[in-house]
């Protein structure tokens, strides 16, 4: 994200009743990374809600 959630302004194109607001993300494109260094990545279970 690259902006503040603005809640006056909708996308348009999704369910107004479940998602609200508009705003700014920046893209990164990661290509052809190789399995072994996936690996090492570890997730934080704690910070993502089930």
């Amino acid at each position: 994200m690259t902006s503040a959630v603005n809640f006056d302004l909708n996308f348009g194109l999704w369910e107004k009743q479940k998602y609200e607001g508009y705003f700014r993300v920046e893209w990164l494109v990661l290509k052809d990374v190789p399995n072994h260094v996936l690996m090492k990545v570890q997730l934080n279970q704690k910070s993502f809600p089930r």
